[in-house]
């Protein structure tokens, strides 16, 4: 049975990783916890979806970070 991983699973791989595994561990396991669902182009589609919006909110986040890093590049802090 092919299975999209919601979520990162170590053993098996991260976000998005089109898997093959025995049904019951998919139907009795990974299923049930949220981990992975059921291969199929509405699943994919969403998956892409939920993995573009996670991205945009990491770049907005990096660009951020950046822009606290050059402000402290520019502090001057002296310690008594």
């Amino acid at each position: 049975m092919d299975i999209i991983l919601a979520k990162d699973y170590p053993s098996l791989g991260f976000i998005g990783d089109v898997v093959k595994v025995k049904r019951g561990f998919a139907r009795n396991f990974l299923i049930p916890r949220g981990i992975g669902v059921e291969s199929s182009s509405r699943n994919k589609s969403a998956l892409k979806h939920k993995l573009d919006s996670i991205m945009s909110v990491k770049r907005k986040m990096k660009i951020e970070a950046e822009k606290r890093i050059e402000d402290l590049k520019n502090l001057d802090i002296s310690i008594t």
